[in-house]
């Protein structure tokens, strides 16, 4: 994982497609998103990689959202994660890559509001 994590930002240094790729997809604020990123999964590779203590700590509800078909994740971890978390919630997407909020946008958009006001029809 730590050599693709590298590989992802020297590729943000040698690759001209993939360096203008970004700003399409994470606006103007690309090269903040990608720092932050790598710096994430770096910290994250510097604790040995166990997430579980974190997501335990984690009081509040939490929406996990992963499509079904992601490129870098398994349906399987979205389980874990939801599951390590007090009160988590899992909508693994059918059919559905590593941007869910792109492939159904408008049932995206409807799921995450009902997530987050439980007062609305269809909310926690």
């Amino acid at each position: 994982m730590l050599s693709g994590t590298h590989g992802v930002l020297q590729a943000f240094g040698a690759d001209a497609c993939f360096r203008q790729g970004l700003p399409r997809v994470h606006g103007e604020k690309f090269e903040t998103v990608l720092r932050n990123w790598f710096d994430g999964w770096v910290r994250l590779q510097d604790m040995g990689g166990d997430m579980g203590p974190v997501l335990r700590s984690i009081a509040c509800s939490v929406l996990v959202v992963q499509g079904e078909l992601d490129e870098h994740a398994t349906p399987q971890h979205a389980r874990d994660v939801a599951a390590a978390v007090a009160h988590g919630h899992l909508w693994l997407i059918p059919a559905v890559g590593h941007m869910p909020a792109q492939d159904p946008p408008d049932e995206f958009n409807r799921r995450v509001l009902e997530f987050l006001n439980p007062f609305r029809p269809g909310g926690r």
